[in-house]
């Protein structure tokens, strides 16, 4: 990705997906404030998902990194995107856990971070998610036992859990 786009602070949408672009994602996405949309899926990107992702991205609805090589977890800076309707990080190599500073997007309605290799329990937090209306997490974790804190007041429609 040229470091010249760094310079396009008005970006709205920026959809570089199936490019067969590579290295990692650099920290100057952060900078876009007006950033609503940014589709990096199907490349063969590397590295982590820089926590500067978080740092101006009031206005982001959608986050799709899908498809790639990141490493390392979920930032949670990431839960300073209160405007996120759609995060895609499905077909990565991200473990840890997944951060239970996502239950802070409440106007979530697609989480999809299934074919990772994440560990630990899902956090309880992603309940307060009350627009989420899909949620892929297989091949993620052995939920079983965890599955009764997804009950909530809110309806899932959709819910993917690994069968072993």
């Amino acid at each position: 990705m040229p470091s010249s786009l760094s310079n396009c602070t008005g970006l709205q949408v920026l959809s570089l997906a199936g490019n067969q672009l590579n290295r990692s994602i650099p920290g100057f996405v952060g900078g876009f404030m007006d950033l609503s949309g940014l589709h990096l899926s199907f490349n063969l990107l590397s590295g982590s998902i820089p926590v500067e992702i978080g740092d101006n991205c009031g206005k982001m609805e959608h986050l799709e990194l899908s498809g790639n090589y990141l490493t390392g977890g979920i930032p949670r800076e990431i839960a300073k995107c209160s405007g996120l309707k759609t995060l895609l990080l499905y077909s990565n190599l991200l473990e840890e856990v997944l951060p239970s500073e996502l239950g802070q997007l409440s106007q979530l309605q697609v989480m999809d971070v299934s074919r990772n290799n994440f560990g630990g329990p899902i956090p309880p937090q992603i309940s307060n998610c009350t627009s989420l209306s899909i949620l892929v997490l297989a091949n993620s974790w052995n939920p079983l036992p965890n599955v009764s804190i997804l009950g909530g007041s809110y309806s899932m429609e959709k819910l993917a859990l690994p069968v072993d």
